[in-house]
This record gives C-alpha cells, structure tokens and sequence, in this order.
C-alpha cells in the first residue's frame, strides 16, 4: 500500500494518500531478462545485480507486497528490486564525456549569447504556399521568404557556431521529435533514435542545442541503453517522454530535454505508463 509499511492479507483494503511526485523512481519489472538492473529496477536475484552501493530486496510469499524502500509502486508482488538503502549515499556518477556544450538540467546561470536585433521592418517577403525557394541541399521545397540548411547528418559530428563540433555523431534513424526553450533565449531540439532492436540497445534519445540567435552551441546523446525509440510526446511541466517500439516489451521512459541532472545518459527514468508498443502507445 503506497506510504504504508507492513504486510497486508491480501483481501483487506486500505486508506492511503496518494502523492503526485515524491522524487522516488518508480518500480519496474523486466523479469529475469537482463543481467544487471538500476534502482527500483527487477527482477534481481543477489546483491550483484545491483549497482555498486545498492542491494536487491528480496520477497517471496510471506511478505509478497512488501514496500520497496526508496521506490514508488508496489511492483509486481514477490519479486525482487534493486533499492538504494537509508543513508547510503549513492555511487557517483561517471565523468561525463569531454564535449564543447554540455547544458545540465538546472543551470544556475544562462551562457553569453550574441545580442538579438530587433524584428525587420519593411514589406513583407514571406509569401505561403509560393514555392519558389529550396534548401541549400536542394532537397527541401520552401514557400517564398524562407530559408532552411543542413544542420545534422546521421553518423557525423554536428558543426557548431564557431567552426567546432560536437564530440557525440548525430544518431541514426531519428524519429519522434519536439522543441523546448532553455530559458536562456535558446533552445533545445529534442529528437528519438529508432536504431537497435529487441535485443540491441543502441537506440535513445539526441538533443541539439541553440542559442537565441539560432546558431547550434552542442550537441549530445541524453539518453542511451534503450532500443526502437519511435514515438514520443512533450510533458506540460517540460520534459520528454520517449517509447521503444518494441511490442509489449517496449518501455516508456521520461528525460530532461538537457538530459539527466547528473550527466549519466544511461540512466532510465521509468514511467507509471510502462510497458506498451512504441507506435501505438
């Protein structure tokens, strides 16, 4: 029973306050699928399979419905989870890789960005509808007064403003995309990679990062060791919640549009939607 302790009968129902967002990862099985699992994650079977730090909080039919500690839900009853004990700091987080733009979550400060001129005047050039103008790789159509160019190749490092580029390739097959404002004037273009495969996890999810005048400042990988990312939605409190088109194995995962606030792209934030196909979720 969510913020409740102790073992129910299973057959009595119970009064609770439900909480909204306590801060807690939420629980989630894969089963005996994978070899090792992150927090909150099962089915581990020993301490081992639980990041360094962490144990796996073993239950079985005495106390089936036990409450994971540090984790919300109740899982799927008498199984296992890997859980951070009380007062056990947690492991610290791998350097993140060197790159010339590295935006975290909550910064604390906005970077300098070029001065914005103030809207052009004058008679109007942007004519819908009138194709008369192409991209700078003549792939792209355009209505009059518009103007598009490259800016990512799949596989290539992405150029930045100032003749640089981004230590991370773009990545393959890109799907399920949206936009988010940084704060600072910027923003950032949030877009899924739809590579991998059941067992392949080489999916995720890519962020390109702009100034206010447009220009790209970095590029990164915000979220890795998932597969098949197809579809996808923007939260209202401005996050991105992206899905593996993996059948009913797929699983639907939440990421800052800046990546997680400690740098570590393989961390996967699970969702109370769960399992459910990709496409169609």
């Amino acid at each position: 029973v969510p913020g409740c302790s102790g073992v129910t009968d299973g057959s009595t129902d119970y009064c609770f306050t439900p909480t909204i967002h306590t801060g807690n990862l939420a629980l989630f099985y894969f089963g005996d699928e994978l070899p090792s699992y992150s927090e909150c994650q099962g089915d581990c079977d020993s301490d081992s399979e639980c990041p360094t730090g962490m144990r796996c909080f073993q239950r079985g039919s005495s106390n089936a419905n036990a409450r994971i500690p540090n984790c919300d839900g109740t899982g799927t009853p008498g199984e296992d989870y890997c859980y951070q004990p009380e007062g056990t700091p947690p492991p610290p987080p791998p350097p993140p890789a060197p790159t010339t733009h590295v935006p975290t979550a909550t910064p604390t400060a906005c970077p300098e960005s070029p001065e914005v001129t103030s809207q052009p005047t004058g008679p109007v050039t942007y004519q819908p509808g009138k194709k008369t103008a192409v991209s700078e790789d003549t792939h792209v159509a355009l209505s009059a007064g518009l103007t598009a160019r490259v800016i990512a190749m799949a596989g290539s490092p992405v150029n930045l403003a100032g003749g640089g580029q981004s230590a991370e390739s773009f990545h393959s097959k890109p799907d399920g995309a949206a936009v988010f404002q940084d704060g600072c004037g910027g923003w950032s273009y949030v877009s899924n990679s739809e590579a991998g495969s059941s067992t392949s996890y080489t999916g995720g999810v890519g962020a390109i990062f702009f100034n206010a005048l447009g220009e790209v400042t970095g590029y990164r990988m915000i979220q890795k060791n998932t597969r098949r990312n197809c579809s996808g939605g923007k939260t209202w409190w401005g996050t991105w919640v992206t899905c593996e088109e993996c059948g009913s194995t797929g699983g639907v995962f939440e990421v800052h549009p800046k990546g997680h606030s400690n740098g570590d792209a393989t961390i996967k934030r699970n969702t109370l939607l769960g399992r459910r196909n990709g496409r169609s979720g």
